[in-house]
């Protein structure tokens, strides 16, 4: 990325503006299952992650196991989800595509090999798969093999550069290369939720520090009533009779 020190900058004080003025993010949830890891991938690609977690809930809640959604009707993963998820059918259609790639090649759906194999070989195994992108790679081998990745979705690219922390040329695929090599392995899982909760809900929907400044509202003074002068009653004199 073009001027990267810079930007690495902006992107250290954005973090530590977010980490500064709210606490208390549940941190992203981490997985033993790579293809439970890869569905809440898949849900969470375009919608807030507190939606693809209720969605990742709705999935297990409704299928006896993840072999019996391989084999799901797409209408009925679209109804599980329902209207108000973002993209759906879309995301239904990618589900279905994924696990049966992932039936199709090893005749069964399981990726735990995936654990024993060195980080690169894994990804590249994940690579491979019919229908996976780089968002799904970095979201598994982030949340379930202890990769050093992170994961980025158009969402967040949008966000950062309306806060002009990354050069304005930058795609997505810019972005990740450059977030994994601004932030280190401590700190990764850490930078991820508190970036990616900024950018589903923007700061105003975060738990406050204790202590932390409220937003000053504007009193409006009271509407004075206006009243018409009253008219004087006049009073005719009765006349006395002649």
């Amino acid at each position: 990325m073009k001027n990267s020190a810079e930007y690495a900058s902006r992107i250290k004080k954005l973090l530590n503006r977010i980490k500064k003025n709210y606490k208390d993010l549940a941190p992203t949830p981490l997985s033993t299952d790579p293809i439970e890891a890869l569905i809440l991938g898949c849900l969470s690609t375009d919608a807030t992650e507190s939606k693809a977690l209720t969605a990742l809930k709705k999935i297990r809640s409704h299928f006896v196991d993840f072999n019996e959604l391989r084999v799901a009707r797409i209408f009925e993963i679209d109804q599980i989800l329902g209207k108000s998820f973002p993209e759906s059918r879309a995301i239904a259609v990618t589900i279905k595509k994924l696990l049966n790639s992932i039936y199709d090649s090893y005749d069964q759906l399981n990726l735990d090999h995936l654990a024993e194999m060195g980080k690169r070989d894994a990804k590249a195994a994940l690579e491979e798969i019919d229908g996976m992108n780089p968002y799904l790679v970095a979201w598994i081998m982030m949340t379930c093999l202890g990769g050093h990745s992170f994961p980025v979705n158009q969402k967040m690219v949008d966000v950062l550069l309306a806060e002009e922390a990354i050069n304005p040329k930058s795609d997505v695929h810019d972005v990740q290369g450059f977030l994994e090599r601004q932030i280190n392995a401590t700190e990764l899982i850490e930078s991820f939720t508190l970036l990616r909760h900024y950018c589903d809900h923007g700061e105003k929907n975060v738990k406050p520090v204790n202590g932390a400044p409220k937003t000053k509202t504007k009193k409006t003074s009271p509407k004075t009533k206006t009243t018409e002068p009253r008219q004087k009653k006049t009073t005719q004199k009765k006349s006395s009779p002649k």
